[in-house]
């Protein structure tokens, strides 16, 4: 089994997530104003790119999300064997395209299919992660053998449920585009605080300690 060293990986990983990140503030547009202009305009300016400001947080709590995960994992996987490399890449083509479908609902934030087609990035964005996941969990010796399986199980199962909930959310935008958004709002929310990787670490961290 091909194995490749984590630093580069991480290294490769880091850079894709960072410059994602970047990519969403660059698409908040300044409002342009006339020379001569009241106060109500600026208020109205600010009201127009409001869409950009809510568009580019929830994306970019998002990405901070599947980062932190990321780097959770990459703290106890020893080696990064060839199809572990490949599904990370494919994890990091979809992070990719999270500025894209960002633009696409800041500039038509009522359109469906531009919220249909974010829940479906972010759908296919948590897939891959979910397979990257899988893949050194229990798929090859990627990962520490301290963890348990009953560990590895009750994350996998947390993590699940995201590309499910976005999924349906993208479908929901057809009948009612407030739902989708709402869905897109609370979801990283509710993944935001990695509690179960933390233990995962604390554990690893005690058992180091007793040595």
């Amino acid at each position: 089994m091909s194995e490749h060293r984590t630093e580069r990986i991480d290294a490769l990983t880091d850079g894709v997530f960072a410059i994602a990140a970047t990519l969403l503030v660059l698409e908040v547009r300044v409002p342009e104003l006339p020379h001569e202009h009241a106060g109500g305009a600026v208020a109205q300016a600010l009201l127009d790119v409001a869409p950009s400001f809510v568009a580019f947080a929830f994306s970019f709590l998002t990405i901070l999300v599947f980062w932190l995960n990321h780097h959770a994992l990459s703290r106890v996987i020893a080696s990064y064997p060839y199809r572990l490399v490949w599904l990370n890449l494919s994890l990091l083509f979809w992070i990719s395209m999270i500025p894209f479908t960002t633009k696409f609902i800041s500039e038509y934030p009522t359109e469906p299919v531009a919220l249909f087609t974010y829940g479906l990035v972010m759908a296919f964005t948590g897939l891959s992660g979910i397979l990257a996941y899988c893949e050194a969990a229990f798929w090859s010796d990627a990962m520490d053998p301290r963890i348990e399986v009953a560990a590895r199980k009750a994350l996998l199962r947390k993590w699940a449920a995201g590309p499910v909930i976005y999924l349906i959310a993208a479908f929901a935008a057809w009948a009612n585009i407030y739902v989708a958004i709402a869905v897109y709002l609370v979801v990283p929310l509710a993944f935001f605080v990695p509690t179960l990787q933390e233990r995962v670490m604390d554990d690893l961290r005690d058992d180091d300690a007793e040595a």
